[in-house]
């Protein structure tokens, strides 16, 4: 579902960019977690994110809030305590 809804939005900006109109989607309304934590999207090798599939207990990181770390421009952590939010 979520690269269904990803592909979707940038679908709706990039013809939106391209007919000079507003984008159908707000993206402040997407509301889902990213597949994973930032521990094993994090992990250096394949043996280390199948050690951490078995002990991170973390929460996945909201897609807004990863698209927001992505947008800024000294692109800090997420959970930064310093970080701007540009959406």
């Amino acid at each position: 579902m979520l690269r269904i809804t990803v592909f979707t939005m940038l679908l709706d900006l990039s013809m939106s960019n391209d007919h000079d109109n507003p984008a159908l989607i707000d993206v402040a309304t997407i509301d889902m977690d990213l597949p994973a934590s930032d521990t094993l999207w994090n992990a250096e090798t394949p043996t280390l994110w199948l050690m951490q599939l078995h002990t991170d207990s973390s929460r996945p990181l909201a897609f807004l809030a990863a698209l927001d770390a992505l947008l800024t421009l000294d692109f800090p952590s997420p959970d930064s305590p310093d970080r701007k939010s540009v959406v």
